[in-house]
């Protein structure tokens, strides 16, 4: 994820990562609203662990009505 760009919204609405590679515009990934709070901290946790240790991060996501939005991921090893 050495150059995906996080982009936090205010007022917890929201979490995305562009250029991430996804087949979405600019590479978009997002979470559902279904989304807690817990799951953007982790990912964006894990997405910065990653950056720092040049480690990769696996993402797994379903295109929904033309965006596509996380449904799980992982630190590879």
């Amino acid at each position: 994820p050495t150059n995906w760009r996080l982009q936090n919204y205010m007022g917890g609405s929201g979490l995305v990562a562009w250029y991430t590679g996804s087949t979405c515009t600019n590479g978009l990934l997002s979470f559902s609203s279904a989304a807690t709070s817990d799951d953007r901290n982790r990912f964006f946790s894990a997405v910065l662990s990653a950056k720092l240790s040049g480690k990769s991060i696996g993402v797994f996501y379903e295109t929904v009505s033309g965006s596509c939005q996380i449904t799980s991921f992982y630190l590879q090893q």
